[in-house]
């Protein structure tokens, strides 16, 4: 069963309803499961070009390509969702992801190097659903710690940050082929967001050039446990 699409809009501050879109998506209370447990362990890699919307989410969003890789695992307990035919919810985990990424725009060098991580949900708004059938998996809100160098200067990040890795049509994802997206929330009022999407092949989404990565993989893999 598919989930239902929400439309996203082009306009200026495009990096403002992708954030806004994730959020809507992935809200969803974690109360409404059964609990027979299975056992999954759910991964994206990617390597090479990337898509990036960044700068401060109140402003007009600066749009590039850049290169990288990224390294995303979530391993542990998942039990049936009441009401959603096909989809899963963790309720116990670990969480391993990092991201690198390296662009350049208006004469400007930027590194990005991120290390992600959820020790445990905290509210009923934080969720890691997967949908096996699909290989597609999202997760609502983990922290991050990063290092981003603008031309050869470094500062260090602490905020929160959400990961979405679908086929088209699960979890409001929209184009025509898979992607691995990153959102990197602001660490406070005026500081930049990043959000950083690998695509298994060249696409346009919302007017946004994908390019394709060249490596891409997301898989979900379950086990009855118990």
């Amino acid at each position: 069963m598919k989930r239902p699409r929400i439309p996203l809009s082009s306009n200026r501050a495009k990096i403002i309803t992708v954030v806004m879109l994730l959020l809507s998506v992935l809200t969803v209370s974690v109360l409404a499961i059964t609990y027979q447990t299975y056992q999954a362990v759910s991964s994206a890699s990617a390597s090479g070009p990337f898509a990036i919307i960044w700068g401060d989410p109140y402003l007009p969003a600066n749009v590039g390509q850049g290169t990288g890789w990224e390294s995303f695992t979530v391993n542990g307990n998942i039990a049936k969702w009441a009401n959603v035919s096909g989809y899963y919810v963790y309720t116990s985990f670990i969480v391993q992801g990092r991201v690198h990424g390296e662009w350049s725009n208006a004469g400007n060098t930027y590194v990005l190097d991120a290390n992600l991580s959820l020790a445990k949900y905290e509210n009923s708004y934080q969720n890691i659903i997967v949908n096996p059938s699909s290989d597609s998996f999202t997760v609502s809100f983990l922290d991050y710690t990063a290092s981003l160098t603008v031309n050869g200067v470094t500062e260090h990040i602490h905020s929160v940050a959400g990961m979405k890795s679908a086929a088209p049509g699960y979890f409001a994802l929209q184009g025509q082929d898979r992607s691995t997206t990153f959102i990197l929330y602001a660490s406070s009022l005026g500081n930049p967001q990043f959000v950083i999407e690998w695509s298994h092949s060249s696409q346009t989404v919302n007017g946004i050039q994908l390019p394709a990565a060249d490596q891409f993989s997301q898989t979900v893999r379950m086990t009855w446990w118990g």
